[in-house]
Formats: C-alpha cells, structure tokens, sequence
C-alpha cells in the first residue's frame, strides 16, 4: 500500500487567479484588473476561474483541515515568476503537495520538472477536467503535459485516459466527475432559501431551458443546437458566442440564471470545434492511412491526439463529460437533461434524462416527459440532487485520498 498523499505533508499550495482577498461568491469578478480577457487571465484562465472556485478550491481549506495540514494559495498573475515566488514564499512552507490543473501547465505558469527541480521532496496533484484538450500520446504538441510521470496523482473526468496513464507512464491516474464541491452545496442550499415566494429577491422559473455554453459561431453542432432551441421553445436562456460572461460572473450571479430556468440541457460537444471538422481530423492524414498514430501524420488543422485515433470508440472523441455548471442546475431546482454519450449512459443511467446527441428533435420530447407534472419533477429532482451530493468534490476526493482509488467501479471506467 502506497503512503497516504498527505503523508508527512505540510503544506498544500494551490495555483489560483484570484487573491485570497476576492470572495468569488459575492465580489464583481468584472471589476477585478486581469480578470477576464487581459493579462493572466486572457482566453481560457479567464472561463476556467469561476469553474475551479466552485469546483474545488473553495473545500481545500476544509480539506486541508481535515488532514491537519496548511493551505496556501498563490496568485497567478501578469509577471509570475516560479523562482521568485518559490524563493520568498513556498520554500517556507515545509514539504508541500501541489494542487495544479493542466491549464496551469499548458500555459507556461510552471512545469511539473521545475516544481520536482525546486524541491524534490514535494508531491504534486494534477486536477483535470474537460481533459480531452490535455489528453495525448505525450508527444510534443500544443494540448501537451510534459513529464506527466513526474504527477504523484493525476485526476481525470476522462475514463479513457486512465489506463493509458497508469500502464505507459506509471502515473496514479484516478476517474472523477467534475462536480460542484461541498461549500457550493452549501450555498446552494441556502441561495434556495432566500428565493422563497415571500422573499422580495425573488426569481420567478419562467424559463423553459437553459443552455449555458459557448456557441461560437464556428461550432457546426452548437450553431444547430442553438437554432434549434431558439426555434422550439418560446423562451431560452442561452450561452454566448464567447466566453467573456463566464469570466465577469460571481457565483451568486451564476446561480440566478439557473434560478430562472425550469431544465437546464447539458452538451458534451466540444467548444472550439464543430463535430464535422473533429470527424475529418481522423481521416486527414498525410500517409493516408486513418488508423496511423505517428505524429507527423496528425491534422496540421486539428491536433488530433495519437491516442484517440486508435481508440476503439472513434465516434465523437472530441467530446468528454464536462463539469461543473451542468451540476449546479438540480441544486438550484432546474432538471439536468444530459446527451446520450457513451461515459454518461454509463454514469448517469437513471439519473439525468438523455436526449439523442445526433437527434436534436428528442430534446422537446424528453422536456415534456420530465415536465408534465410537479410529482414528476420533485422525483427526477430528487434523485438528482441526491446523486450530486453523493459524488461532490470533497467526497470524490476524500475517497481517493484515503484509498487510492475512485469512487467509481474500476469496470464502468474501464467500459
């Protein structure tokens, strides 16, 4: 039996965006200077900011607790310097377990080497999600972690990464469901409570769906699916065509939209590509040859990663179970309707009502099945609410801590 990741830790240090002294519940993330679109947190760190806070930054300190260990968490920003702060602050705080999630990684902020380079002693945790972007072969292109052997543990929302990483790099990869973390629990709860009839902030559900991901006008599938909602139901409540919105909100703005809405329909499709350009990526191949995993034979339009190509599941592998948003929805008493992906009939069965991916006209016929009436709505929301609670964060990562293993049976992600 492996030691503990927390054994003889000191420490835990995270790598955030925000300062310890902005409250992304409540502060206007808008007016924060580097939020959003500028600076640090340009393109991805910018929708990436809300989604880690709700997701598990805000337990750390209730887990760092629990184990009687130190949290400290350290600000990206314009000029970080790994060095610099290594020398004045980290190298202070005894053996430290880093807590890192591949964005940091892939924007140059730090390497996995120079963490290992800095302080030997330390151990590092990689916190994945939508982690198809990060998934590959591990040879050098722009989706790459390098020296990913040298993680202690690698999370991942990604089953068909786990394997991969255990077998060909030695890595303590474990499955997770990106899942709201046990604070947001809380304050979902009580945002519930404060939305009571009599309550003079009171949002009235009339809305009937919700969608709120990125639309980019590139997307093929997303620009149908947007189309198709605008056109089927009278009123929507839709994502952007970017992801600047996502940067602005606090989370308390975030949970009124869904406050709003009676569904709230999850997509598994990718953000920055339409499914018809991924599906051409497979067979774009210099050798001509669509199951070649060489490198030099990869898309010069889409990177397609070597190890998906030679998976047995080549329909749709742009897309991955996504995170954490979707969850909030049957917290803030809004029905989740998911996709029919291969990962979500595995994991949700039974819980979230499916849509067919490739038939956009089921969605209104799942929506009047789960909505037809308010016995049937308490029931899908307790269930779902119950399944949500039960796989937070804090639990997954409580049970992954403590056994070295996912909550999850090892045959559903080896399915």
């Amino acid at each position: 039996m492996k030691e503990h990741l927390l054994e003889d830790i000191d420490t835990v240090v995270c790598f955030r965006v925000i300062s310890d002294d902005v409250d992304p519940v409540w502060d206007n993330l808008a007016a924060i200077e580097g939020n959003s679109f500028h600076g640090v947190n340009s393109n991805q760190q910018g929708r990436y900011t809300l989604n880690s806070e709700m997701s598990f930054y805000l337990d750390m300190p209730e887990i760092c607790k629990r184990y009687n260990v130190n949290y400290k968490s350290i600000e990206l920003r314009n000029g970080f310097h790994l060095h610099q702060v290594y020398s004045n602050t980290i190298s202070k705080l005894g053996r430290v377990l880093y807590i890192i999630e591949p964005w940091v990684l892939y924007a140059g902020y730090v390497t996995l080497l120079d963490l290992k380079l800095l302080d030997p002693e330390c151990k590092i945790a990689c916190v994945a999600w939508d982690d198809f972007y990060y998934l590959n072969n591990m040879f050098s292109h722009e989706f790459s972690i390098e020296n990913i052997e040298l993680a202690d543990l690698y999370m991942t929302n990604e089953p068909r990464k786990v394997n991969m990483l255990r077998e060909s790099f030695g890595v303590n990869a474990q499955f997770y469901i990106s899942t709201p973390c046990k604070k947001m629990l809380e304050i979902c709860e009580q945002r519930i409570v404060e939305n009571s009839k009599d309550s003079a902030e009171h949002i009235e559900r009339s809305i009937e769906i919700g969608a709120f991901m990125t639309f980019r006008s590139g997307n093929t599938y997303r620009s149908r699916l947007k189309r198709y909602l605008n056109r089927t139901f009278d009123n929507t409540l839709l994502g952007t065509s970017d992801t600047q919105h996502l940067a602005n909100k606090n989370i308390m703005q975030t949970l009124s939209d869904y406050l709003s809405i009676k569904t709230h329909l999850g997509n598994t499709s990718s953000a920055w590509a339409g499914d018809e350009d991924m599906r051409k990526s497979e067979y774009w191949h210099r050798c001509g040859n669509p199951n070649c995993s060489r490198p030099r034979c990869n898309s010069s339009r889409i990177r397609m990663p070597s190890f998906y190509q030679e998976h047995k599941l080549k329909t749709h592998l742009e897309r991955c179970m996504k995170g954490v948003k979707d969850f909030l929805a049957p917290l803030m008493g809004s029905i989740l309707i998911y996709d029919d992906f291969y990962f979500n009939k595995i994991f949700f069965k039974d819980v979230f009502p499916m849509y067919e991916y490739d038939n956009v006209e089921t969605i209104k016929t799942v929506y009047d099945e789960v909505t037809k009436d308010e016995h049937t709505i308490s029931n899908i929301l307790s269930r779902q609410v119950s399944w949500i609670k039960k796989h937070s964060f804090f639990n997954q990562f409580i049970i992954i801590l403590d056994n070295q293993a996912g909550c999850f049976e090892e045959e559903l992600v080896n399915a």
